[in-house]
């Protein structure tokens, strides 16, 4: 026949290995929140590089460089240079350029020639471009389209 105290001490083992276990789940969440915070955002510079190289020999740069990002739209710009000891200011300096703005389905080109009116001029939108339409990349789009799109500016 078993005592009070049988049951007691079930109870306390049962409640060690509660705590044991809540620890441990404990412990593997600051462990997984720690891995989380080292996770880094893909670096769009690291995948469009061999593509800005490839741009930059066709239009004779001397180097690419990238601005941004900047506003709502997460907006980057990359401009090929014509002398890389000046910047995008001096007149003539831009062979090309590439506004690009990140959403949810990676990103798009930024047609900064367009003004879709959606964004009425001193808004925040406005000032982020955000009455600019937004180009879908897609499978039709080659390096001879993107040279041509970039050479416009």
């Amino acid at each position: 026949m078993e005592t009070l105290n049988d049951y007691n001490q079930s109870l306390i083992r049962r409640e060690k290995s509660f705590r044991t276990r809540r620890g441990n789940i404990d412990l593997q969440i600051l462990q997984l929140e720690a891995k989380k915070r080292r996770i880094k955002w893909p670096d769009l510079m690291k995948v469009f590089e061999p593509l800005c190289i490839e741009i930059k020999k066709k239009l004779g740069a001397s180097k690419f460089v990238l601005y941004g990002p900047f506003g709502l739209c997460n907006e980057k710009t990359i401009y090929w240079l014509k002398d890389s000891e000046r910047d995008i200011t001096v007149d003539g300096n831009v062979l090309g350029s590439l506004c690009l703005i990140s959403d949810a389905d990676g990103v798009k080109i930024m047609d900064e020639d367009t003004d879709n009116r959606s964004c009425e001029p001193g808004t925040i939108g406005h000032a982020s471009g955000m009455n600019h339409s937004s180009i879908k990349i897609d499978d039709t789009m080659d390096i001879e389209w993107l040279l041509d799109f970039v050479k416009r500016k």
